[in-house]
């Protein structure tokens, strides 16, 4: 081997330079994020777009946000608990016009219960988060045609102990067509 071959000091060996090696390193650290980001994407929960989760005792109608003005229920309150609720809902086709709201300013979950005067339940909800309402819902019990007074039920219930707080009647006129 002649003596300048010796004398090199990479010879045999390959070495990279000091930017050579950052990238490798910052190829590989760019990888590996891109990996972990997949990982916690694919492993995510389902949510359901428009109400709280399923099974958890929420109602699945409620939906995000405030019924519009004209839409809304009447203001009434509770202590220091406020709710949206329709006073004249209609039915038709079994479909009524709740217009229940639980505002954004409460910190209470909220459940409502329509009964007749007998007791039967036209209808329930699950539990309503503040900033959710419920438009419409189906009655339970088949009516005929006419003007019914019915009494809602609502209940207050702790955020986190999800136990009463406080409760309270409505008096409604249900028209049914």
């Amino acid at each position: 081997m002649p003596k300048d071959m010796r004398t090199y000091r990479g010879y045999g060996r390959r070495r990279y330079s000091g930017r050579v090696t950052f990238f490798i390193c910052l190829l590989f650290v760019v990888l590996l994020a891109g990996v972990a980001a997949a990982l916690i994407l694919l492993n995510r929960p389902e949510t359901v777009s428009g109400g709280p989760v399923a099974g958890l005792g929420y109602d699945e109608t409620a939906r995000v946000g405030m019924l519009e003005e004209g839409e809304a229920g009447d203001l009434l309150g509770l202590d220091e608990f406020q709710y949206r609720l329709n006073r004249t809902p209609s039915a038709v086709k079994g479909e009524a016009n709740w217009r229940i709201e639980n505002p954004p300013e409460n910190r209470q979950l909220m459940r409502v219960s329509v009964r007749l005067p007998d007791g039967t339940v036209l209808y329930e909800t699950g539990l309503i988060k503040p900033y959710y309402s419920i438009r419409t819902g189906p009655l339970l019990q088949k009516l005929e045609p006419g003007i019914y007074n019915v009494t809602a039920e609502i209940t207050v219930l702790d955020a986190v102990s999800r136990e009463p707080v406080s409760s309270a009647e409505e008096e409604l006129v249900l028209q049914v067509e």
